[in-house]
Parts: C-alpha cells; structure tokens; sequence
C-alpha cells in the first residue's frame, strides 16, 4: 500500500537505449503522482528512485552502459519496476516488459 493507503501499481519495465532513458524520464515527469523506479544492485540490494530525478536518468544510463558490456557481476536489470499510486500504463506502455 501506498503512503495514502492506496494499492501501489507496479509495472516491470525496459529502457534499452538512452533514448528510452530520457523518453521514459521526460513522460515520468508529466504524471502528477509520484512516480519510483525500484530494482536491486549486483548485491541483491534493493534501491529505490524518483523517476522523475536526474539521478534517475543517471542511475538508468549507467545500467545501460553496464548491460552493453554484459558482465556477470552486473545488478540484476531484470528486476527493475515502477510503481506509483495510479494506472499510468497507457502512457508508459512503451517501456513495460510483458
């Protein structure tokens, strides 16, 4: 639940290019709720973030780069989400992994 006592909504999602990365980043900045980016590092670590920050797209950019590279010891990009207190899938759906 939510910090307003609402059901969070959680959708796993893929930026594969910079691109994505400032598309989804640009469209997270427009949705008047909050909006966080959650995954886990190469710990297993969880980390949570605005998506609507700088951090963010910096976060995103390096994960870019690192899967690009395709090391073993990388954080587990398969595990990153975004969940926010409304349905926001028609303007992320772009970006949901199905």
């Amino acid at each position: 639940m939510g910090r307003e006592g609402k059901q969070m909504v959680r959708y796993h999602i893929e930026l594969n290019t910079s691109s994505d990365i400032i598309e989804f980043i640009d469209t997270c900045s427009k949705i008047p709720s909050e909006v966080i980016v959650n995954g886990k590092d190469e710990n297993g670590s969880a980390w949570s973030l605005s998506a609507k920050s700088f951090l963010c797209v910096l976060v995103m950019s390096h994960h870019l780069q690192n899967k690009q590279k395709k090391m073993a010891q990388n954080a587990d990009w398969n595990t990153i989400y975004v969940e926010t207190q409304e349905d926001i899938y028609n303007k992320i759906s772009k970006f949901v992994k199905e």
